[in-house]
């Protein structure tokens, strides 16, 4: 019966290293039910016009991180090439 209020939402600041790279680091907040602070650090590069690897540090505040990675595969390929 008690209302949740929500004090989440993130702040992210991304530096475009190149068109194809970027770095970004991301704050994100959550309280539903439990509140939650994370720092995420990540990196992403395009491999190929449809492939996109992605690396990232999830880092809890006041806990311990986790390094991740993704690929992700675009489909269709872009019909600009």
């Amino acid at each position: 019966g008690d209302l949740q209020y929500s004090s989440g939402g993130y702040a992210r600041v991304k530096y475009y290293v190149t068109p194809h790279a970027y770095l970004g680091i991301r704050y994100d907040a959550a309280a539903n039910p439990v509140v939650t602070r994370d720092v995420v650090y990540y990196g992403a590069f395009q491999l190929l016009p449809q492939v996109r690897i992605i690396v990232q540090q999830v880092q809890p505040v006041g806990g311990k991180g986790q390094l991740g990675g993704a690929l992700t595969v675009g489909f269709p390929a872009p019909s600009n090439l």
